[in-house]
């Protein structure tokens, strides 16, 4: 697992179980580009303990300055001081072990993740993925794999500089 860190929704101890105090390890981290990766334990109520780490990174200024203007637009007057000091930040919880993954290639995966979501969103938005034709399972299934191939031609067609030979009618 390797998701984005929200300090509401995902608490995480230590291997004592005390609640672990995230912006004060994250002020430590003073140089821009540095990571730093703890050890913590997320907690849900339904299982089992969760070891993971947190992995870190302060951002540069103009970057957490982005951010910090996300949270004020998204939460005007009710955003927090706790929150506008964690926009300094990129912090990823993971379950990923560090002899797998260093912390800074679990950042970097992170990145990328966006990409990938960029792509998702403009497919759905050229396929039309959000008018599904009926409630059948088996014919929203043979549907959507259609758009999906069809979107994936025009992307080869496209990248690919070939004309349509409806161009030369």
């Amino acid at each position: 697992m390797l998701v984005r860190y929200n300090r509401g929704t995902l608490p995480v101890y230590g291997i004592k179980g005390q609640r672990i105090d995230v912006l004060k390890r994250l002020s430590k981290l003073r140089t821009v580009g540095r990571v730093k990766q703890w050890n913590v334990w997320v907690h849900p109520q339904s299982s089992d303990r969760i070891p993971g780490r947190l992995c870190a990174t302060r951002l540069p200024k103009d970057k957490a300055e982005e951010a910090r203007q996300r949270l004020r637009k998204e939460y005007g007057s009710n955003v927090t001081k706790e929150a506008l000091k964690a926009a300094d930040y990129l912090i990823v919880f993971t379950t990923v072990p560090r002899d797998r993954l260093s912390c800074k290639q679990v950042l970097q995966l992170y990145r990328l993740r966006w990409q990938v979501e960029l792509h998702i969103k403009r497919d759905k938005s050229i396929a039309g993925l959000n008018e599904l034709p009926n409630f059948r399972q088996d014919t929203i299934f043979a549907w959507i794999c259609t758009k999906l191939l069809l979107v994936q031609i025009a992307r080869k067609i496209s990248e690919s500089g070939l004309r349509s030979p409806l161009c030369s009618i």
